[in-house]
């Protein structure tokens, strides 16, 4: 009896988180279709979104003994490793985004300084999101250093 009983609560449960579930997806679905609803802004402008792809390509590419770990050029750029990995995946799969961003040639640090800037005037208008660091809720301090791979960024070029 106890079995039977156990059972029937364990599918009875299983009917609730089934339709929980199903609650949750058409509450979404419900959000997205509201007139209300609009894509949230982007935390960076458009061009230091390419500027830190062609970082990271250029990364990527290298074949430099003393090529940074993925982590320390993602802290360099003032990025997530984990956007970092993301792009290399999407380099990895899509060979017409390589040779697209290849066309711009390498990067240069007035190019992502240039882009910094925008976006930080971009955000002072109030055009992207505001980054949880920027709110006071984050510890972490992320700041651009002067130089990558121990050498500035105009005297560095790609090798391989």
């Amino acid at each position: 009896m106890a079995l039977w009983w156990r059972e029937r609560k364990e599918a009875a449960l299983q009917r609730r988180k089934e339709a929980a579930f199903d609650a949750s997806w058409e509450n979404l679905r419900k959000a997205f279709a509201s007139p209300r609803y609009h894509k949230p802004r982007p935390r960076r402008s458009p061009e230091e979104m390419l500027m830190i792809r062609r970082f990271v390509l250029w990364w990527w590419t290298n074949r430099d003994r003393n090529k940074p770990s993925g982590r320390k050029w993602a802290r360099d750029l003032g990025i997530d490793h984990a956007w970092l990995l993301k792009l290399v995946r999407k380099f990895e799969t899509d060979p017409a985004e390589v040779s697209r961003l290849q066309a711009y040639g390498d990067p240069t640090s007035a190019e992502l300084s240039r882009a910094k800037e925008y976006t930080r005037r971009m955000r002072a208008r109030g055009e992207l999101r505001v980054s949880r660091r920027r709110l006071g809720l984050c510890t972490k301090v992320c700041t651009m250093p002067r130089t990558l791979w121990g050498r500035r960024l105009e005297a560095a070029s790609v090798t391989g």
